[in-house]
C-alpha cells in the first residue's frame, strides 16, 4: 500500500493523514522504548513534518525528561493519551508512532536497534538487520529504507 496513510488515536478524537512515503521505519529494543510503550520494543517511522496533516481534533504537547537529562517531546491526544508523533531536535522530521496507522499498511521495520537490551524471548527472522546499539551513522536507517524501497523515477510530462 502506498501513501497516503491514515491514522488515529485510540479513542478516535484525533485523525490524521501521512501524505508521503516514510524516510525510514525501524524497531528499537532499548529499555527507554520498552518503558515508554509498555511493550518489548518501540516502533518508529520517520516522516517529513509537512507530510503529516491533521484531519480532526487537536493534539496537545507532551514532554518527558529522562534520568540522563534527555528530553522526549511530541504530540498526543488529550482525551485518551495516545502518543502520535515526536520531534527530532529542531529538524523538519517527525517520529510517527506507526501503531496509530490504520492497517494493515504493508510497511515493516527495516532494522532492529538496541538488541543488546532486547527481551531474551524476542526472536527475529534470519536476515533481519540488527544493531547491538544504534547505528554509528544516524542516516544508515534512511539509507537502508531507500535501498529496500526505491522510489520510482519521475513521470515524464
Amino acid at each position: 500500500m502506498a501513501a497516503p496513510y491514515h491514522g488515529h488515536c485510540l479513542c478516535g478524537a484525533i485523525r490524521y493523514r501521512v501524505t508521503a512515503e516514510p524516510l525510514t521505519y525501524y524497531a528499537c529494543h532499548c529499555t527507554d522504548c520498552q518503558r515508554r510503550t509498555g511493550a518489548a520494543f518501540g516502533l518508529s517511522m520517520l516522516v517529513k513534518q509537512e507530510a503529516i496533516e491533521l484531519l480532526q481534533g487537536e493534539t496537545v504537547p507532551y514532554t518527558a525528561t529522562l534520568r540522563d537529562g534527555r528530553i522526549k517531546a511530541g504530540r498526543m491526544c488529550a482525551t485518551c493519551g495516545t502518543r502520535l508523533w515526536g520531534g527530532l531536535d529542531g529538524r523538519a522530521v517527525r517520529v510517527l508512532q506507526p501503531g496509530t496507522l490504520e492497517g494493515p499498511t504493508g510497511l515493516a521495520p527495516i532494522a532492529h536497534q538496541w538488541m543488546s537490551e532486547a527481551q531474551p524471548w524476542v526472536v527475529l527472522p534470519d536476515g533481519t538487520r540488527r544493531y547491538e546499539k544504534s547505528p554509528a551513522d544516524p542516516m544508515e536507517m534512511v539509507k537502508l529504507w531507500r535501498e529496500a524501497h526505491p522510489r520510482p523515477p519521475p513521470k515524464a510530462d
